[in-house]
């Protein structure tokens, strides 16, 4: 990996949590043709286009949180990559557009009759599963960040009870 060593800790640790959403979604990263663990370019959705020189192709993107992430950037991430994986969940807050600025994008998606799907005021997340609706999704069931008496009201009103709450450990003696 290439960056400083006061980021190389946090980092290190998310290429490590992806790589376990890699496993965990069925795919063994010693599997995956042309991924090498020790060469990593970490970037923004916004910035992976400019970071690499123009004839520099990714062989995978991972975009995560993609469910935060507009339709036009992250088109412009993709353009960059042989293959990707896109991580995210629909039932989470999407990326935020202003109502003026919907309006005024919903006239020009009605004037040039621009499918749905490919409407930048939905996120990329929502747009992909509108444009593939077969497209393999797997959920991530295991939930460790939130107390368990706050995830467990997301967890019955959002998930039917699908979620396995794993922060009830940390959060024991609070």
């Amino acid at each position: 990996m290439k960056f400083s060593k006061n980021l190389q800790g946090k980092w290190s640790c998310s290429i490590k949590i992806l790589a376990n959403i890699i496993s965990e979604i069925g795919i063994k990263v010693s599997k995956i043709k042309g991924f090498r663990p020790n060469q990593q370019t970490l970037s923004t959705t916004f910035s992976s286009r400019s970071c690499l020189k123009q004839d520099v192709v990714y062989d995978y993107f991972i975009m995560d949180e993609a469910s935060q992430v507009d339709v036009a950037t992250g088109a412009l991430a993709l353009s960059c990559a042989e293959n990707v994986i896109i991580v995210g969940d629909t039932k989470q807050l999407p990326n935020v557009v202003t109502e003026k600025d919907r309006e005024k994008a919903e006239a020009v998606f009605s004037r040039f009759q621009v499918h749905e799907g490919y409407h930048y005021t939905k996120s990329f997340l929502q747009s992909v599963l509108d444009v593939m609706p077969d497209v393999t999704q797997t959920l991530l069931r295991e939930h460790y960040r939130c107390h368990p008496k706050i995830v467990n009201f997301c967890n019955q009103k959002f998930y039917r009870g699908e979620l396995i709450i794993t922060s009830a450990v940390k959060y024991r003696n609070i």
